[in-house]
C-alpha cells in the first residue's frame, strides 16, 4: 500500500487501509462466489460489498448477495462458510431447519 508522500495523519492511513482492504474482498469475495454458486447451482442476481454493523453477508429475496468487506480479514475456511451460507439462502431464504 502506498499513501500520497508526507501523509501521517491517522485518518488517512485509515482511509488508504480500509480501500485496500474493500477493494481486495471485493475481488476475492466475487471469485469464490462464482466458485461456490456453480458447486451449489444457483446464480446471485448480483454480489456486493458493504459495511454492516454486526453481520458478515446478507442475501434479499431478489438474490442480491451483500457481504461486509472485513470478512476479507478472517480465515479463509470462515470467509469460504459465510459466501457458501449466503448462496444457500438463494435456495431458502430463512434459518428453518430444511435451510
Amino acid at each position: 500500500m502506498t499513501l500520497p508522500r508526507n501523509t501521517k495523519t491517522p485518518e488517512k492511513v485509515r482511509e488508504a487501509l480500509t480501500h485496500w482492504f474493500r477493494t481486495h474482498a471485493e475481488q476475492k469475495l466475487q471469485e469464490k462466489v462464482e466458485r461456490f454458486a456453480k458447486v451449489i447451482g444457483v446464480r446471485p442476481a448480483s454480489v456486493n460489498i458493504k459495511t454492516f454493523k454486526s453481520r458478515w453477508g446478507s442475501c434479499s429475496t431478489k438474490g442480491q448477495v451483500l457481504f461486509n468487506w472485513q470478512i476479507i480479514i478472517a480465515p479463509n475456511r470462515i470467509v469460504d462458510y459465510v459466501v457458501v451460507h449466503e448462496l444457500c439462502h438463494l435456495k431458502r431464504h430463512d434459518h428453518s431447519p430444511e435451510f
